[in-house]
């Protein structure tokens, strides 16, 4: 879990424009050479979102203390690609342990998928979409970290709440809209708030 979310972002304004300005980011890098394994420039992947695909990021800027528009790719490479990590052993994985002070992200989406989680490992669960509602931005606290030229990024989980334990025991760490600052420029708040219950979601199968 989180292995697939979605980002419809066309019908909520402030969604249209984060991706627009991630993707005007993207080809200014690439016009300067900084996605050289780029043969075409990249975007900002909408609709349903797999892993390695370009997903929009939220990232600070220290220097401005400003919050910008990235795009990174889904998926830190290590022996495997890494597209989840649990938020109770942050502070006991090295990899993660060294970005969480200066290398918290948040990812916009309007939702995630999950499976649901079975006893009988051969057969496959019903698959479910989770989120607020049509549209409504559901922010997910991440972790970054920049390599050959570009940033890859993880989705940070935690214990289901009731609103989604009988599909599957893990969640995406969620934030509200007013705590993005606080995530991204407070190494204290960002913590304590791994361990915070998390909203109920709506659901529906699909």
């Amino acid at each position: 879990m989180c292995g697939r979310f979605a980002l419809n972002p066309y019908g909520n304004e402030m969604l249209s424009k984060l991706v627009d300005k991630a993707n005007a980011r993207l080809m200014s890098d690439w016009q300067a050479g900084e996605h050289e394994q780029y043969i075409d420039s990249n975007k900002v992947t909408t609709g349903e979102v797999f892993p390695t695909n370009t997903i929009l990021t939220l990232i600070r800027d220290r220097s401005t203390k400003n919050v910008g528009a990235f795009g990174t790719d889904w998926g830190i490479q290590a022996k495997s690609l890494i597209i989840n990590a649990r938020s109770e052993t942050i502070k006991e994985r090295y990899t993660f342990k060294a970005l969480f002070p200066n290398y918290r992200c948040v990812i916009p989406t309007t939702g995630f998928y999950e499976w649901q989680h079975l006893d009988d490992k051969k057969k496959k669960g019903n698959k479910f979409y989770l989120g607020f509602g049509e549209d409504e931005p559901l922010f997910l606290a991440g972790l970054y970290k920049a390599q050959n030229k570009s940033k890859q990024s993880v989705i940070l989980t935690t214990k289901s709440n009731e609103s989604m334990k009988d599909i599957h025991e893990r969640m995406p760490l969620i934030l509200e809209a007013k705590n993005i600052r606080n995530w991204l420029f407070d190494e204290g708040f960002a913590y304590d708030y791994l361990q915070a219950n998390m909203p109920n979601l709506a659901r529906q199968k699909v």
